[in-house]
């Protein structure tokens, strides 16, 4: 099993690799700091990209990240190994709220 650190790294990795990825979020109970931690938290993803029907057909994430074996919506990828972080791709132009910043090419989004 991938350590927290190591499973950091390849976010990061993942999105300094590809220039359509604009931000990464991280979303979900590890982006809430008032959430106690546990061994079932996950790594949710939320890539803004600039292109998102582009972001849709690479497959280079899952080097980084792992090969999605479950697609709960169009935009929404699940990993096949439960320490690769579960991810999603949306156009630059949406934000949510209480989420911390893993990368931020712009500095178009603050960290929560």
């Amino acid at each position: 099993m991938r350590s927290d650190d190591t499973i950091s790294q390849a976010i990061l990795c993942c999105a300094q690799s590809d220039d359509n990825i604009r931000a990464v979020i991280l979303n979900g109970s590890r982006a809430n700091k008032q959430v106690k931690k546990d061994k079932y938290q996950d790594f949710d993803l939320v890539f803004f990209v600039q292109d998102i029907n582009a972001a849709k057909s690479v497959r280079s994430w899952e080097v980084h990240l792992g090969v999605p074996v479950l697609q709960q919506c169009p935009d929404d990828m699940l990993p096949e190994n439960k320490d690769a972080p579960a991810r999603a791709a949306c156009p630059q132009r949406h934000s949510r709220c209480r989420q911390a910043a893993r990368e931020d090419r712009r500095g178009a989004y603050i960290s929560m």
